[in-house]
């Protein structure tokens, strides 16, 4: 048990090398051209602030998971696979659209730069559909492709594993966050037709700092808006690039077992479970 009241868990898978931690920057990488959902600079937005300099947080005792959204708590490929192997006729089809997607949301962050998610989104399916196949022909898809795909995000259903375990969760004490790479009201969105939204005490988007996760800047901000050590919250995902940059600001982490792996590359997570029930009753297990 830390000071915190957190758990405090052994590693429960094996990894062999340990990557060199992210530069923590103290800035968030910003556009050439100021945000238009935002405020002046002379008075920055009230919803989210965007300042995540290092600071000491004020909840000393605090019990809190933060959840990804997209495959950890919402089964977009049962919804969104499908649309995408009727459009491109291929396997592999939404491996392909979220490891493109992925690329593309590291390489802009890294490069400082920030384009809306569902920007992103139409983007790939351009880059999809022009290199369709081994030799690189392009495939004509639909006008309302990008609203198909669109669709199958936003009509995710939940894990059927999820409630149970949010409940089990909120009932040993922990507050409850959801952080995502989508807008807010994009999330609010997934969340409420998923029918999980009343079960977070907060939903919170990268979207304030004009950065995509895994990037530091964006864990740091989801710290500081709650007022939390890294200590203090335990980062639960199924995407093991989500982990590796929650560990890099000193988060504890958890792996949810869906459908992917975990890289070897990459630090271990402090907890492994194979859905929300499972990963419950071991944190309570260790917090007690």
């Amino acid at each position: 048990m830390s000071e915190s009241g957190l758990p405090e868990v052994r590693n429960s898978m094996d990894t062999s090398e340990q990557p060199t931690e992210p530069p923590m920057d103290t800035e968030p990488p910003m556009d050439t051209e100021p945000p238009m959902d935002t405020e002046p600079p002379t008075e920055p937005p009230t919803e989210q602030p965007v300042d995540t300099s290092e600071e000491q947080p004020k909840n000393a005792s605090a019990k809190v998971c933060v959840f990804d959204l997209d495959e950890t708590c919402l089964d977009i490929l049962g919804t969104l696979g499908p649309v995408l192997q009727a459009l491109f006729n291929r396997q592999g089809a939404y491996n392909e659209y979220f490891l493109t997607l992925t690329d593309l949301m590291v390489v802009l962050t890294g490069s400082g730069r920030y384009q809306d998610f569902a920007a992103l989104g139409a983007v790939v399916l351009e880059f999809m559909s022009a290199n369709e196949g081994i030799d690189g022909f392009s495939k004509d898809i639909p006008r309302d492709s990008w609203e198909l795909v669109k669709m199958g995000m936003a009509t995710a259903r939940a894990h059927k594993d999820v409630a149970a375990g949010l409940d089990q969760l909120k009932a040993q004490g922990w507050r409850l966050f959801a952080f995502g790479n989508s807008s807010r009201a994009s999330l609010v969105s997934q969340l409420t037709n998923a029918g999980i939204f009343n079960k977070f005490d907060t939903v919170l988007s990268v979207h304030s700092v004009r950065a995509y996760k895994p990037h530091s800047v964006c864990y740091r901000f989801a710290l500081k808006h709650e007022e939390l050590n890294p200590h203090e919250a335990v980062m639960v995902s199924c995407r093991d690039w989500d982990l590796e940059g929650a560990k890099a600001v000193g988060m504890q982490t958890a792996f949810v077992q869906r459908h992917q792996g975990f890289g070897s590359v990459f630090q271990a997570p402090d907890v492994v479970a194979c859905d929300f029930v499972d990963l419950a009753n071991k944190l309570g297990q260790a917090s007690q």
